[in-house]
């Protein structure tokens, strides 16, 4: 009797477990994706691993992130006279097969690439020879 007992446990037990739910991986399909068409501001800079201190003019760094598939970049800096100067571009961008983004000037001088995680948009590209990455919300 032991022994049929313990055979029926067992069978119980790999009927019970032999039910595969997939309910938690459909749900995180179900997730929604934050959109990258709106304005973004730079959050933190980071230059090859190092944490950059915004001043009151590169805090103020933007890309609009349009519909039409084009991005505004208002990028701020200081001239000699420590006034903040805009340089705006345009840029085309485009989501890439592996979820990723790329932006790219027009002439294909400036490329970008561009990761969403949650609400926050990771930009990364080089820079006068060092890696630059910038956290955009």
């Amino acid at each position: 009797m032991r022994k049929f007992s313990v055979l029926f446990f067992t069978f119980f037990l790999l009927l019970a477990c032999s039910n595969d739910d997939d309910s938690t991986i459909a749900s995180l399909d179900l997730i929604p994706e934050t959109p990258i068409t709106k304005t973004w501001t730079v959050v933190t800079q980071i230059d090859d691993g190092e944490l950059i201190a915004l001043d009151d003019c590169n805090w103020q760094y933007s890309m609009e992130i349009k519909e039409d598939k084009s991005c505004i970049v208002n990028r701020y800096l200081k001239n000699e006279s420590g006034e903040c100067i805009n340089y705006t571009a345009i840029l085309k961008w485009g989501k890439n097969e592996d979820g990723q983004y790329h932006f790219e000037s027009e002439d294909g001088y400036f490329h970008a690439d561009g990761v969403l995680v949650n609400d926050a948009l990771y930009i990364i590209f080089y820079y006068d020879g060092r890696l630059r990455r910038y956290k955009m919300k």
